[in-house]
């Protein structure tokens, strides 16, 4: 390959790498975005819908959406029996009950306060992965959680 086919190869790849990110970044900012509504909007929604109600709606109209184009893909023909019950044990968990307790919380608590404790998420996960696999801490993962207090105090200090 001669020297310019080659410069424009890396050209055209560096100007790829760039658009990337920047649509990384503009998705990441999105979520974000959308997030951070969401315990706005839910706030909003729990002066007419009692809050599992509205989880359930929520998540209702989520999988009418996401279903018909997970079966479209052929995605459920990847997934083992075994995988579909694990699978089914986290949404339960992780969907129902902890959404379901968080939407009981914002019912109950203003937004910030919901937001506060949630905000040490990290705190617990690092403290279950302890007694549960006993894993220790590695020093990135103890700096990530002295960050995430130090932004929280920051953020709720008057």
């Amino acid at each position: 390959m001669s020297g310019r086919k080659y410069r424009r190869k890396i050209r055209a790849r560096e100007q790829m790498n760039v658009s990337s990110r920047m649509r990384a970044t503009i998705e990441a900012l999105l979520v974000t975005f959308m997030w951070s509504s969401s315990y706005v909007l839910t706030k909003i929604g729990l002066y007419d819908v009692p809050p599992l109600t509205l989880v359930g709606f929520r998540y209702l109209i989520a999988s009418l959406i996401l279903l018909p184009l997970a079966i479209s893909r052929g995605e459920h023909r990847t997934i083992s029996g075994h995988a579909l019950w694990r699978l089914g044990l986290l949404g339960l968990l992780g969907y129902t009950v902890a959404q379901g307790l968080q939407c009981v919380g914002l019912y109950y608590l203003p937004s910030i306060s919901v937001t506060l404790i949630l905000n040490f998420t990290p705190i617990l996960v690092l403290l279950l992965n302890r007694v549960v696999t006993g894993g220790t801490p590695r020093r990135d993962q103890v700096a990530g959680m002295t960050l995430v207090i130090l932004a929280a105090s920051l953020f709720f200090s008057d």
